[in-house]
């Protein structure tokens, strides 16, 4: 500290001399010092990384059902829409699509949300904590990656029905 507390006051003295006070007139003193050490924050970012790891794939395993459920629901809707000559590979880009557009809305949403966080967590540590441009890639490549593994199923699986054991069923129903 007192070594730090010598060359503010060589700064604090250019200071003022560059602009024209006197040599009292620049002061500076240290109160507090920050040693922040990246290797010290290993075990830190080892304990606590699993943490937001465990809540995307609790909210991963939500969509998934969120999906199985819905593509449940539509059922009727896509035996109506194979019977009437919409392909399965059709069915299924248009069920992938808006499992797109559902991970694209939550993306829009988390990385302002991540980035807020983030400055809010700097300010009391005083560390400037950053969010670059490798943390957006890859939230957007979880988003695209979650989009794949728990969109492609839930559509394959509500396309694989036959149109007539579908239709057979809900008409058998309403009776």
């Amino acid at each position: 500290i007192s070594q730090l507390q010598a060359e503010a006051a060589v700064v604090a003295r250019r200071l003022a001399a560059a602009r024209g006070l006197t040599s009292d007139g620049g002061r500076a003193e240290v109160l507090r010092l920050w040693r922040v050490n990246p290797r010290h924050w290993h075990l830190g970012v080892l304990v606590v990384m699993p943490i937001p790891i465990l809540i995307l794939v609790i909210a991963c395993v939500n969509a998934a059902n969120l999906m199985l459920a819905r593509g449940s629901q539509r059922q009727r809707e896509i035996a109506i829409r194979l019977a009437i000559g919409a392909g399965r590979v059709r069915i299924v880009r248009q069920l992938l699509f808006e499992s797109a557009l559902l991970a694209a809305a939550a993306t829009a949403i988390a990385v302002p949300a991540a980035w807020w966080a983030l400055q809010m967590a700097s300010n009391p540590l005083n560390v400037p904590i950053p969010f670059d441009r490798l943390v957006l890639v890859s939230t957007i490549l979880t988003a695209a990656a979650t989009t794949l593994a728990f969109g492609l199923a839930p559509a394959i699986r509500a396309s694989s029905q036959a149109p007539s054991s579908t239709l057979g069923a809900a008409r058998s129903d309403a009776m």
